[in-house]
């Protein structure tokens, strides 16, 4: 893949995380179901008494934890992601921008909708190389740590959060298969269409600017 100058890199960045933001209201929305995380999201959100958005950020903020922990790299699209899409969530859904479905054929177009997004929402996000998002860090360190797939790890992790989300109380339905068997066809339609190949993608992580921070500073240091 051809490296991109920095503010390509943000534009794709913030691009894919609105892009992604305004599928999952899509799903939350239509009110048949959301996805295997935001049913989780949405269960905690009622038990705790906050709202959605912060329900998701809290759970990436104790994931970058976990990942850090099992040594897995953070970039900077990491902390874009954990902070900004909760806080965008919000944003729509507090101000009423996306109405809700009145009918199921509606909810059912709705999720259709957004979880197609959701597939070039990942393109865009991805495609900036700026690290992976805090679930997908997840997927990746447990499946080094257990020394298993990442299909397999992804599905447990699917299936854990899924279950949880719905005895707290999460939106659960039609919508949540719907989400399961399309958004690994969304993600892979939107590369295709792209013309791009994930496995080229070469993500720079805060580590390497943290060295190339200190290796500067160092080297204005040496010439003074």
């Amino acid at each position: 893949m051809k490296k991109m100058n920095v503010f390509l890199r943000l534009v794709r960045l913030f691009g894919g995380l609105g892009l992604f933001t305004f599928g999952i209201c899509l799903t939350v929305q239509a009110n048949v179901g959301l996805g295997p995380w935001d049913a989780f999201h949405q269960g905690i959100s009622k038990n705790a008494g906050i709202t959605f958005g912060q329900a998701s950020i809290m759970v990436s903020v104790i994931l970058v934890i976990i990942n850090i922990l099992l040594g897995e790299k953070i970039g900077w699209g990491t902390l874009a992601d954990m902070a900004c899409v909760g806080l965008f969530v919000d944003l729509i859904l507090f101000n009423h921008i996306l109405p809700p479905a009145r009918t199921m054929i509606w909810g059912i177009l709705m999720v259709c909708a957004g979880v197609l997004l959701m597939g070039f929402a990942v393109y865009l996000y991805v495609s900036s190389a700026l690290g992976c998002g805090p679930r997908d860090g997840l997927m990746v360190g447990l499946a080094k740590k257990t020394n298993r797939s990442a299909g397999l790890v992804r599905s447990c992790m699917e299936l854990i959060v899924l279950a949880v989300g719905y005895l707290l109380g999460g939106s659960v339905g039609i919508g949540t298969v719907i989400y399961a068997l399309g958004i690994g066809f969304s993600i892979q339609l939107a590369f295709k269409i792209c013309k791009s190949e994930i496995r080229e993608i070469e993500h720079r992580f805060i580590s390497e600017d943290i060295k190339w921070l200190k290796a500067t500073i160092q080297k204005k240091y040496r010439e003074n």
